[in-house]
C-alpha cells in the first residue's frame, strides 16, 4: 500500500458571523509511513487505518459491503476534532468503500461505503499525557524512532490490544500465519 497524507488549505471567511467556520480543502502527497500512526492522528488516504479508540475496532462483518457482502477496503481517515466539546479531543472518521464497481451502480438505499466514526475525550486511556513531539525531541519521525517506541510499548497501538491483519491493518476473522 502507498502512503498518502492530507494537507489542509485554508479558506478564509468572507464578512461571515457568529459561528461560522470555513469550509478546509486538502489535497493528497506522498508521506512517510512511520508519520501516519495513530498516536501522530493523521488524516490519510489508502494504506492502513491509524486508529483513534484502539480497542473495539470494527468487526470483519462491519467491514463488508451491504450490497455484495465481500469485504470492503480502507480509503481514507480524516482527523476532526471538535475543539468546544471535551469529548471530542480526539476525533476522527474512518472511511472504507466496496471494491466492486457494480456496487455503485445499484440504486437503493444501501450504500457501498461505510463510515465509522472514533473520538475520545482529552482524558482517555490510550493518549493520556501523551505528548507526541516531547517523544520525538521535534524530530521527524522516522522507522528507527518509531520502531524503538513502540518496542518500548511507550506509542499506543492497536495491535497492543488486538490481532491485526498486516494487509489490512483491521480485525480478521480469520488470520494468516503472517498476522498470528
Amino acid at each position: 500500500f502507498a502512503n498518502y497524507c492530507m494537507s489542509d488549505i485554508e479558506v478564509s471567511p468572507q464578512d461571515h458571523t457568529g459561528d461560522y467556520e470555513p469550509p478546509q480543502l486538502g489535497y493528497v502527497q506522498e508521506a512517510n509511513p512511520f508519520a501516519l500512526l495513530s498516536h501522530l492522528f493523521p488524516c490519510k488516504v489508502g494504506g492502513k487505518p491509524a486508529w483513534l479508540v484502539l480497542e473495539d475496532l470494527p468487526f470483519f462483518e462491519q467491514l463488508t459491503c451491504q450490497l455484495c457482502n465481500e469485504q470492503m477496503a480502507f480509503l481514507m481517515q480524516i482527523y476532526c476534532p471538535i475543539d468546544k466539546r471535551e469529548d471530542c479531543t480526539f476525533r476522527g472518521l474512518f472511511i472504507f468503500m466496496c471494491r466492486s464497481g457494480a456496487c455503485y451502480q445499484k440504486t437503493d438505499d444501501s450504500s457501498p461505503f461505510r463510515i465509522f466514526r472514533c473520538q475520545l475525550p482529552v482524558n482517555n486511556k490510550y493518549f493520556q499525557d501523551f505528548d507526541t513531539n516531547a517523544l520525538l525531541d521535534e524530530q521527524e519521525p522516522n522507522e528507527s524512532i518509531i520502531r524503538t517506541l513502540l518496542k518500548e510499548d511507550i506509542l499506543p497501538h492497536p495491535a497492543k490490544f488486538n490481532k491485526l491483519c498486516n494487509t489490512c491493518g483491521c480485525l480478521g476473522s480469520n488470520l494468516c500465519s503472517g498476522c498470528g
